[in-house]
């Protein structure tokens, strides 16, 4: 197990940690580590030292009526442009799947069914959807322009204010009971799919691995309505729950415990779960507790540490039921902290 060198204060870390012990800045992957990155599936993904793919679009290039400017980045899926619509002169995102995957009907599916489910949602703190588009270089998903930093850049720059992150957790539970009310489970979040704006709000992104879930009669039943693609593994195994990188059904219970893994990060500095390999990482996820977030870092309140160990139960059952819970909780850690002298 070798050493990864922090790019920001130069200081030696353990390869497993996310994130540097003397300053908190996030270490680049190393090549242990790499493999629980993935933001498809444990099989997806290039290899380690491919050399850059070319992007698929080039500036100046039409996608209907979208203009597009330049490259946002890319993901196991495809990448995203931002693009400007020559009719209304609004500037937006294009996320376009990748033509090597566009054969895959499965993963097509998937892809369209981002947009059909994050088009329902109407809330703040995720991101809008306007149209989808079939395009010559593969499906194209229109989506709401987001200017700002995603949470794990805010957090690279060291620990962030504890009182900012739980105001900032509280918009991201309210968005995940949005999306929630509506039958959908993101299923990949962590802190590189929330973006912090300009004006202090967040928006949750990524929903290219939302799947639909049906509720039972009671508050607490849900039943599965679809698989994922082959029923595998699709996620990213740091962020994952127990019975999600087991491959087992989920249900909006999965998000909370992802929720928990990123609040854990933010506040304490370090992952709960995560290890120098892929094995050891599943171990820690599904059979070992983590510490407490009180006993990293001091500053956090013992109200805070409850709730976070709370959502990172192993067992579902034995979590917060929903989101509307969790926002109304941190409600009450942000009026804990404003209190302090």
């Amino acid at each position: 197990m070798g050493d990864v060198v922090c790019p920001r204060c130069g200081a030696r870390n353990a390869e497993f940690n996310p994130r540097c012990a003397a300053c908190a800045a996030y270490l680049p992957p190393s090549s242990a580590g790499q493999s629980l990155e993935r933001d498809e599936s444990s099989s997806a993904g290039a290899s380690a030292g491919a050399a850059p793919e070319p992007n698929l679009l080039s500036p100046g290039r039409m996608v209907a009526r979208y203009r597009v400017l330049d490259l946002l980045g890319r993901g196991g899926m495809g990448e995203v442009y931002r693009a400007r619509d020559e009719r209304g002169g609004r500037l937006v995102a294009l996320k376009l799947l990748r033509p090597d995957r566009s054969e895959n009907d499965e993963i097509r599916e998937r892809f369209r069914r981002e947009a059909r489910a994050a088009g329902r949602l109407d809330h703040p703190a995720v991101v809008r959807i306007y149209e989808v588009l079939e395009h010559e270089e593969g499906d194209c998903i229109v989506m709401e322009l987001v200017e700002g930093r995603t949470l794990a850049d805010l957090m690279s720059d060291g620990r962030p204010d504890l009182a900012r992150l739980v105001a900032l957790g509280r918009g991201i539970a309210e968005g995940l009971a949005a999306a929630h009310a509506e039958g959908i489970v993101h299923r990949d979040l962590k802190a590189e799919n929330v973006m912090v704006t300009a004006d202090g709000g967040v928006k949750i992104l990524d929903f290219g691995l939302a799947k639909r879930f049906a509720l039972g009669d009671k508050e607490t039943t849900y039943t599965e309505v679809s698989l994922t693609v082959d029923g595998g593994v699709v996620g990213t195994f740091r962020a994952m729950s127990p019975e999600q990188a087991q491959g087992f059904p989920v249900d909006p219970r999965s998000d909370l415990f992802s929720f928990g893994t990123l609040l854990y990060e933010a506040i304490t500095g370090h992952s709960p779960f995560r290890r120098s390999g892929l094995a050891a990482t599943l171990a820690q996820l599904c059979l070992h507790r983590q510490p407490p977030a009180m006993q990293l870092n001091p500053d956090v309140p013992e109200s805070l540490s409850r709730l976070i160990d709370a959502l990172l139960e192993k067992d579902p059952a034995l979590r917060p039921q929903n989101a509307d819970e969790v926002a109304a909780a941190l409600g009450d850690v942000q009026r804990e902290l404003e209190s302090q002298p």
